[in-house]
């Protein structure tokens, strides 16, 4: 049952009322939340993601890779556990490695399981160099960034819409964006610096100085002297599915201590 304020997708057990991260929060995530979660905390450890998959089990999976002193290119797969799957055993963690070797080029294995690993899962997992992860460790990783940051994902993983649609989407000079979820639109100019997954009906124009990381697919794409393209790009005739605006809804939080609690129950809708 989602709670009525967040939308989480509380298992049973689980407390009410919550206002800020615990281990107990975290696992309470339905699978797509905590999928994004994982990725928000990636893009702030400084990785480039690939676009986000669901399989036909339920599990959320995606790719990443991070430059190093020491290593070129460094690509990791993170892999969040099938739904119905709170925690992981030898025989998930086989499965996670078969599909690694399965993949055309190496890839270091990361799997996220809520309710954690049983004893053989970690020594199997430790003599196959899979990183294991579960919802402690995501706690702990939240507890040591900025509080800022912290409350940042909090508002993302909890109460922002999913897909981003738009007629236009210009991304202003000195900007620094991350879309966590895909964007679609009709035309893309980025004056800044932006990273994410976009399909574009029409043009996308990088001016002098901007950067786009992430994977693009458009009609056409102009990229001005001095600027920096650095994604998976697909040039298309056109985008099949339709841009239109998405119908949204706006989440607002009253962030005063003295704030009653029915304030977290306020919503607007978009207007003007």
């Amino acid at each position: 049952m989602p709670h009525l304020h967040t939308g989480f997708s509380l298992r049973e057990g689980t407390g009410d009322g919550v206002e800020t991260w615990s281990p107990e929060l975290i696992a309470s995530l339905d699978w797509l939340r905590l999928g994004e979660l994982m990725r928000a905390i990636s893009v702030h450890a400084g990785y480039d993601l690939g676009p986000s998959r669901v399989n036909l089990d339920g599990s959320v999976q995606f790719a990443m890779q991070h430059e190093t002193p020491t290593t070129n290119l460094k690509r990791q797969l993170v892999k969040l556990t099938a739904w119905n799957q709170w925690g992981a055993s030898p025989e998930t963690l086989q499965q996670f490695v078969d599909e690694l070797g399965r993949m055309r080029e190496p890839c270091q294995g990361i799997l996220v399981a809520p309710d954690g690993f049983s004893l053989a899962a970690k020594a199997h997992a430790r003599q196959l160099g899979i990183e294991t992860v579960d919802t402690a460790q995501v706690f702990a990783t939240l507890c040591a960034m900025p509080p800022e940051q912290v409350d940042f994902f909090h508002t993302i993983t909890t109460v922002m819409p999913d897909p981003v649609a738009c007629g236009r989407l210009e991304i202003m000079p000195d900007c620094e964006v991350t879309f966590l979820h895909e964007i679609r639109t009709q035309e893309l100019i980025v004056r800044g610096h932006v990273s994410g997954d976009f399909i574009c009906q029409g043009s996308v124009t990088l001016e002098p100085g901007s950067t786009l990381t992430g994977s693009v697919a458009a009609r056409s794409i102009n990229v001005r002297d001095g600027a920096e393209l650095r994604v998976q790009l697909r040039i298309v005739e056109g985008v099949s599915e339709a841009i239109a605006p998405i119908s949204t809804t706006r989440f607002w939080r009253c962030l005063n201590d003295s704030a009653k609690d029915a304030c977290r129950s306020v919503v607007f809708q978009p207007h003007g």
